[in-house]
């Protein structure tokens, strides 16, 4: 166990574990807000608008040196509506000390509206392993090599 420093804001709740084994605390919307279908007007995605929203949790935080948070999806909102989220903005530094907020993306087929309190996401903490770079002219060999997306079999 680690100790985290939490500043509730006006209007924020404590993120809380809401089992024995989760790894990730809940989090709740300090603010109401909606998201609307998304836009589709092709078939590639590329051309499909994705509504998003930046949702406040209402609490910053103060995290161990040699540790990060991760803001990421709650299972039930992307099964049941669409909504998914770690894509871009998902990780909170140890020396950030404003407030924390969920990058939230619309992929379902509704308008997806929350209100103030709402349980919207999930932080997972976790330590961070800092690397030194050293350049080289090469690499080392494995048998994958350079095989990218999909090298290894479905």
């Amino acid at each position: 166990m680690i100790d985290v420093m939490i500043k509730l804001l006006p209007g924020g709740k404590m993120p809380a574990y809401m089992s024995a084994g989760a790894a990730g605390l809940d989090c709740y919307a300090r603010v109401g807000g909606k998201i609307h279908v998304p836009e589709k007007r092709g078939a590639f995605l590329d051309e499909v608008k994705v509504f998003r929203a930046k949702v406040p949790l209402g609490f910053a935080l103060s995290l161990p040196d040699g540790y990060v948070a991760y803001v990421d999806p709650r299972s039930g909102l992307g099964t049941n509506h669409g909504i998914v989220g770690g894509i871009g903005a998902r990780v909170v530094d140890a020396d950030y000390r404003g407030e924390v907020s969920a990058l939230i993306f619309n992929l379902g087929d509704k308008d997806f509206e929350w209100q103030a309190g709402d349980r919207i996401c999930q932080l997972v903490i976790s330590p961070v392993a800092r690397a030194v770079l050293h350049q080289v002219d090469e690499l080392t060999v494995t048998a994958r090599g350079e095989g990218g997306f999909g090298s290894t079999g479905r």
